[in-house]
């Protein structure tokens, strides 16, 4: 497996760390800039890549994304370069690789369930039991999810309302 680990670069941390240390009155406007860059759109039909303090580096291709092909209109950035992963900009996320990401590997899913289960023992995490079991098995004790916020609620009341229909276009 290859696992750059790529981090924040060294002079946007020392910007968070000068901002950090002074009242938010007392901000360099160019340092507040530097931090809050936010991505521009490469293609019209898709989503901007998210920052972390302005910098792009969890999407940064160091060697990961060899061999990977993405079909359609996808983001082709499936697998990141960072530390902590797509964490850096989507929040905490623990998903193990679906079974279907080892198409091609000379080890599956099996040979790796045992060491997903021994970090999940070491680290807490909130999950719980939907469609994404499918691809992404949820393996460990989970804690409950926090309360979701209402909007949230009310995306997945309107997915659980026309779930069926949604499924049957292949998209989960």
């Amino acid at each position: 497996m290859f696992d750059p680990g790529t981090v924040l670069d060294a002079e946007t941390q020392e910007v968070i760390s000068r901002l950090s240390k002074q009242p938010v009155d007392n901000w360099d406007e160019e340092d507040v800039r530097r931090v809050s860059l936010q991505p521009k759109r490469i293609q019209s039909d898709s989503l901007p890549e998210k920052r972390s303090y302005g910098s792009d580096f969890p999407f940064a291709n160091k060697g990961q994304l060899d061999g990977v092909h993405a079909e359609g209109r996808v983001n082709s950035a499936v697998i990141s370069s960072a530390y902590g992963g797509f964490s850096n900009v989507w929040g905490a996320q623990i998903m193990p690789f679906s079974a279907a990401a080892f198409k091609g590997w000379p080890f599956d899913f099996s040979d790796l369930e045992e060491h997903y289960r021994t970090i999940l023992r070491h680290i807490p995490f909130a999950g719980q039991s939907d469609d994404l079991e499918e691809w992404f098995p949820l393996i460990g004790s989970p804690e409950p999810l926090p309360p979701l916020a209402p909007r949230t609620q009310m995306v997945l009341a309107n997915y659980d309302r026309h779930r069926d229909r949604v499924r049957s276009t292949g998209i989960t």
